[in-house]
């Protein structure tokens, strides 16, 4: 009998504060650095090993776009003559796609579900429950490509 190995947590900092994420939010993840309101610091009941396999599978997902940003910034600042000061903005294209694909979902219904059919949260919440899903899931695949089709994965 094998004992399967789950990966640990990797977030080096965990930040509890009361502006970061908005309110009505539990956690936030900004590359590796995880974000959780104050008022959830030490609820095991949801600060669990599958919350925190929900928010790794977004740092797997925020590494993929951040790293494939800065190749193309390279790409662009040579064959563009660009100035590589570009390179600064690389850290926030994560967060803005994620916005852009949260805007696209308000304006295709259902409305109220918006947030919960963006691509990247319907690839973490299809796979928060499946310890050996990021084992398998390995970086570049960029499996959350497959979740923005919201009639085959709809909103849990």
């Amino acid at each position: 009998m094998s004992k399967s190995k789950t990966k640990k947590s990797i977030f080096p900092i965990v930040i509890y504060n009361k502006l970061i994420p908005f309110d009505g939010f539990l956690a936030m993840v900004t590359l590796f650095i995880l974000w959780i309101r104050r008022e959830h610091k030490g609820d095991t009941r949801r600060l669990n090993e599958r919350f925190f396999r929900h928010e790794t599978i977004h740092v797997y997902q925020q590494t993929e776009i951040w790293i494939t940003s800065i190749i193309i910034s390279i790409l662009c600042c040579i064959l563009f003559n660009l100035s590589w000061w570009w390179m600064f903005a690389t850290p926030l294209i994560p967060l803005l796609l994620y916005v852009i694909c949260w805007i696209i979902e308000i304006i295709l219904p259902p409305y109220k579900l918006a947030y919960k059919n963006i691509c990247f949260e319907t690839e973490a919440k299809y796979n928060e429950n499946n310890p050996e899903y990021l084992n398998k899931r390995k970086l570049f695949q960029f499996k959350f490509l497959k979740y923005i089709s919201n009639k085959k994965y709809p909103a849990k």
